[in-house]
């Protein structure tokens, strides 16, 4: 089993990167990824926290689109 131990979800106000759910899925199909211990971006207000933590909290245990990987 492949596990990504680090990947972002979210804009980075740091690096000005936006970090998709879709380059996620991709980076699952391609390397063969099974599940990714996903957290926020970079940000700098609790509004932007707020939105990117409950995000991933709602990915949290469920499947994506490709069967068989988890976020």
């Amino acid at each position: 089993m492949i596990i990504d131990a680090h990947a972002h979800l979210g804009w980075d106000y740091v690096f000005d990167e936006d970090f998709t759910l879709q380059e996620q899925l991709d980076k699952h199909a391609k390397f063969g990824i099974e599940a990714t211990i996903l957290q926020p971006a970079s940000c700098h207000d609790i509004e932007a926290v707020k939105e990117q933590h409950d995000r991933c909290s709602n990915l949290s245990g469920t499947k994506s689109a490709l069967e068989g990987c988890r976020i």
